[in-house]
């Protein structure tokens, strides 16, 4: 078993989101820290945002601490925290991104079912700098049935 298993019951994701959700009414986005449900530190979090242009699409993005890589943690979260912004947000389809050389990241969206939609430039701001990501989405009737 991972050791965020251990740490933290990701079955109960989905019903910690939702007691935490800004506008339960609304569902606009949510922003969990996932590690919050413990008393341990954060080891990083999970974002999921409605698109204001289109509001039946939505938008995942996460962060995990560098010593925290490889250990599988976002491989075993992503999928539960996909299936509950479906549910929160009510969209039909979710994309996220990242950059070609960030590998684990893309195998981490492969692995929850999303598929590759191309590239495009995504600013940076960490580094002000315009970058090249590869997109992946999934739709809302791959996750739920």
């Amino acid at each position: 078993m991972h050791d965020l298993a251990q740490r933290v019951n990701v079955t109960q994701i989905p019903e910690f989101c939702s007691a935490t959700v800004h506008d339960p009414e609304l569902a606009h986005e949510f922003r969990e820290v996932f590690v919050a449900m413990t008393t341990m530190p954060a080891i990083g979090w999970v974002m999921f945002n409605r698109d204001t242009g289109n509001r039946r699409r939505g938008s995942f993005g996460y962060w995990l601490g560098e010593k925290h890589h490889g250990k599988g943690y976002m491989k075993e979260l992503a999928p539960v925290a996909l299936a509950a912004a479906f549910k929160l947000l009510d969209v039909d389809v979710i994309e996220a991104a990242a950059q070609p050389e960030n590998t684990a990241s893309l195998a981490v969206m492969r692995g929850c079912g999303m598929e590759f939609t191309g590239e495009r430039m995504v600013y940076a701001p960490a580094r002000k700098r315009e970058e090249l990501c590869h997109f992946y989405e999934i739709e809302r009737t791959s996750i739920l049935q």
